[in-house]
This record gives structure tokens, sequence and C-alpha cells, in this order.
């Protein structure tokens, strides 16, 4: 192809977009819109995306004791949950330092009313 002929078709063009305003306006907000539009969904299943994988690395399981067990059995239970390789890691809260736990976030200020509970 020659520099003449690729002159020609650019000149060509621009006058052509000059003569048919509307329909060049018309085809680039039609472009514009296609490509926010393209945004948008990736952007929202990247955000999906990243709210499925925190919800999966997110997963908590609680296990209660009964009173009567030792601390030799709830170690035991512990070396077995820790072995799991679905558990990237665990730990122990006894129940009074749960109870301290719940009074300080709930009863803030008003620890006589945590009284009534116990």
């Amino acid at each position: 192809m020659r520099i003449s002929t690729i002159g020609y078709n650019i000149r060509q063009g621009f006058i052509n977009i000059w003569k048919n305003k509307m329909f060049s306006l018309a085809s680039v907000a039609t472009m514009a819109i296609c490509i926010f539009l393209l945004g948008i969904f990736y952007a929202l299943a990247m955000n999906f995306q990243a709210v499925v994988h925190n919800a999966e690395e997110g997963v908590a399981i609680t296990v209660f004791f009964d009173e009567g067990i030792t601390q030799d059995q709830i170690d035991g239970i512990g070396a077995m949950i820790a072995s799991r390789s679905e558990v990237a890691n665990y730990n122990f809260i006894s129940a009074d330092d749960a109870w301290e736990k719940v009074k300080e976030d709930y009863f803030k200020g008003h620890e006589e009313l945590a009284e009534t509970f116990a």
C-alpha cells in the first residue's frame, strides 16, 4: 500500500466523520457505554470472587466442652483438630476468659448488669 493511499483513506475518514456528526457521536457513545458496562461486570465478578475467597478462608467452628472434662482430654481434642489439613489455626478460650470478653464487649461501663447473668 502506498503512502498516498494511506493519506487518502485517513483524509476521507475525517471528512466522513465531520459530515456525519450524529452517527459518529452515536457510535462513539455506543462504544463508551459498552466499555463501561464491561468494566462494571468485570469489577462485580472480581468483587464476588474476592468475597467467596474470604468466606472460604474465614470459616470458624466453635467447640464446647462439658464441665467434667479434664485438661488432658481438652489438649487431646485440640491436637486432633490441629492435625487436620483443613485447619489453619486454632485457639482455646476457657469459659471464664470467654465470659470476661463478653462482659467487656457488651457491658462496657455497666458491669453490674453482667452480674444478673452469673
